[in-house]
């Protein structure tokens, strides 16, 4: 069993017989796939599905466009890491994807962090209703918030939780 991928792996997720893989990234298997692809665990072979990750601009001091984690939820992949477009919408380093199509759903937030290319999100976690997010952002929903914040699963509705972080 081999994907050969040309970068760094940062993130796995599991769905009965298909891994879905995350990270730095620009191929696998040779095939173009950049930051996330979806393969067979028995064979190692690069499924067709692509989200068709973008990131504006592509360059940056962080090594350009990546993924840090993913979140399997029922028929769906949460996306967290460093991106402008996924599933042929607007997101910025969040998102929920329809693991049958790679399309991003309705599921949206807004998120900004001037002092890059973007808000970055590393890591998602959920409990019941409740999707805890952590990364570098300065507002998240539309309000003030760094860090760390919790999210509705089903809405993407920013929570009242703030643990107040410090600036990491």
């Amino acid at each position: 069993w081999q994907a050969n991928l040309d970068d760094q792996v940062k993130a796995l997720a599991l769905q009965d017989t298909t891994l879905y893989v995350g990270g730095y990234f620009s191929t696998a298997n040779g095939e173009f796939h950049r930051c996330l692809v979806a393969v067979g665990t028995e064979t190692g072979s690069v499924h067709a599905w692509d989200p068709a990750l973008e990131r504006t601009p592509i360059w940056s001091i962080d090594g350009g466009p990546h993924v840090n984690a993913l979140l399997i939820d029922g028929g769906t992949l949460f996306v967290a890491g460093s991106y402008s477009r996924l599933g042929g919408e607007t997101r910025r380093g969040i998102a929920q994807l329809d693991l049958a199509t790679g399309q991003a759903t309705s599921w949206t937030v807004t998120a900004t962090y001037p002092r890059r290319v973007g808000a970055e999100f590393w890591s998602l976690v959920r409990s019941g209703d409740t999707l805890f997010v952590a990364g570098e952002y300065d507002s998240l929903g539309g309000t003030a918030a760094a860090n760390a914040s919790a999210l509705s699963v089903s809405t993407g509705e920013r929570f009242d939780w703030d643990p107040r972080t410090n600036d990491y």
